[in-house]
């Protein structure tokens, strides 16, 4: 196991329960490192930021030279299994947190020409991804197929041809993050984008106060989103994140008056804003069409401040007094009928 002594007490941030490593008989070759397997049984990596902004995690000092004979001579690990390992990250500072526990993970590695390159496939669960008060994927079981390469040179990691499978849907994965010049933490440019069910998905990350919303009706359609994560991000720093989303044709259906909403077009986004906060976050659907039996519905909707959340609706068209209280609260104790 590795410590983190900086702090008053020693925290554990690397361990591993088991490890075992194959290397061949003839490996006799100084110029070129190949290892046959490696294998990690209960791996865990840690690292924590608290309220103050003060790191608790792995630590690499400088290289004495930048060209230092371990980043010259290449090496081929062409399988690497890990077995029971967890990746766990806190930021009190920032309020998020991320913590991912995997089943398995088959990889290989190798290094050449300054780059280390990643592939292969792993299973496992996300326990959370933490923003704020927004969770992302919480509990939820993934398959993954990662290729990740990172440059020594340039301190950049790049995520290529990688591919997530979560609630049946499948997610893709890509961009860079680039070591800052000064200071830890990374540039951020990186895209998450897939298709996610939509009542999942804005469970997750609407306000606790428009909850009760998504309650009110029933779908089987899939969102599709676009998740981008740019800016610097570090202990103290926030990246600036934005979610653009969109459904096409999708068809609700109103359990309290026992109908369906059909041709549900949808357009949208989420963001941190500029000050990347809760109070600076807003939610807006640009675009909602849909077709009831009274015709057709457009509406626009923005809510703003998630800490007091504001809201702010505009639309045109016709609906039945009983599919309007499908959606939202109105002050009567019955609705016999009735057009909006």
């Amino acid at each position: 196991s590795l410590l983190d002594t900086s702090g008053a007490s020693p925290v554990q941030v690397f361990w591993v329960k088991r490890a075992s490593v194959a290397v061949p008989l003839g490996q006799l070759r100084l110029n070129r490192v190949k290892i046959n397997r490696v294998i990690l049984e209960e791996a865990l990596f840690y690292q924590r930021v608290d309220s103050s902004g003060q790191k608790v995690g792995l630590r690499f000092k400088p290289a004495a030279q930048d060209d230092t004979t371990g980043s010259r001579i290449p090496f081929v690990i062409p399988r690497v299994t890990i077995r029971q390992g967890r990746i766990e990250s806190q930021n009190q500072y920032k309020n998020s947190s991320f913590a991912l526990d995997i089943a398995q993970a088959n990889l290989s590695a190798h290094l050449k020409d300054q780059r280390l390159t990643l592939e292969g496939d792993l299973n496992g669960k996300v326990r959370e991804i933490k923003n704020n008060r927004i969770s992302f994927f919480r509990n939820q079981a993934f398959t993954a197929d990662v290729h990740y390469t990172y440059a020594l040179n340039q301190k950049t990691g790049t995520f290529y041809n990688t591919h997530a499978l979560v609630n049946n849907n499948k997610i893709s994965i890509k961009g860079t993050h680039t070591k800052l010049t000064s200071g830890p933490g990374a540039k951020l440019n990186l895209t998450v984008a897939g298709y996610q069910p939509l009542v999942y998905l804005f469970r997750q990350f609407l306000p606790p106060q428009a909850q009760p919303f998504l309650d009110r009706f029933k779908t089987k359609s899939q969102l599709h989103f676009l998740l981008k994560l740019t800016g610097d991000s570090g202990p103290m720093q926030k990246p600036r994140n934005s979610i653009a989303f969109r459904l096409k044709n999708g068809e609700f259906y109103l359990p309290a008056s026992k109908k369906y909403i059909r041709e549900v077009q949808l357009a949208g986004e989420m963001n941190n804003g500029q000050g990347r906060s809760l109070q600076t976050s807003q939610f807006t659907i640009s675009n909602l069409s849909a077709r009831t039996d009274q015709g057709e519905i457009k509406l626009q909707l923005q809510v703003a401040d998630f800490t007091k959340p504001t809201f702010k609706v505009e639309g045109q068209g016709k609906i039945a007094l009983t599919d309007m209280a499908g959606f939202i609260n109105l002050p009567f104790t019955h609705v016999a009928g009735g057009i909006v």
